[in-house]
């Protein structure tokens, strides 16, 4: 599987699921959920841009931090349609690990097989913020999609990486 400049799209099949490479702003097909690359406090994705930000004094700002729940790296967490796979730790060096991101898509992977989840949008786990190479995470991607239990998944996007001209 190649990529694909600008927004052209392209796909291939594996175990009888359709998998989408496409921009983020060029879906390939409808999707019930959403993946994102997060960190463990969860506060690198923003899910609704449109939401509007307010401000609040900064020692609520401080007391919300010291009592900011952190999740492990390799986990995911779901609110709704969009699923946090947590694959960055901002106070570990290096700040994302391959590791992190194979436990995290086998989590995805079990959990959509878990809620019978037929479709969903998944970056390149790692590639997103986490700055690994996709060379290194695509074939990982595309073993455990062959060999594991993708339940009745029937559509998957890989959601093309939109930063420094990398390629899927």
């Amino acid at each position: 599987m190649k990529l694909i400049h600008g927004n052209r799209a392209a796909g291939m099949r594996i175990k009888g699921m359709t998998i989408g490479v496409a921009a983020k702003e060029s879906p390939p097909f409808p999707v019930e959920v959403m993946v994102f690359e997060e960190d463990t406090s969860l506060v690198l994705t923003v899910d609704d841009p449109a939401k509007e930000y307010e401000p609040q004094h900064p020692i609520r700002t401080m007391t919300d931090i010291m009592n900011m729940t952190t999740h492990q790296p390799g986990t995911v967490v779901t609110n709704g349609n969009s699923w946090y796979a947590v694959v960055i730790d901002l106070n570990s060096e290096p700040i994302c690990r391959k590791q992190w991101c194979e436990e995290a898509l086998e989590r995805v992977l079990l959990l959509a097989g878990k809620t019978g989840v037929q479709s969903l949008a998944l970056p390149v786990l790692g590639s997103v913020h986490g700055n690994l190479p996709v060379e290194e995470l695509l074939p990982v991607l595309l073993e455990k999609l062959a060999v594991g239990n993708i339940g009745i998944l029937k559509h998957l996007w890989l959601v093309a990486p939109q930063k420094g001209g990398k390629r899927i």
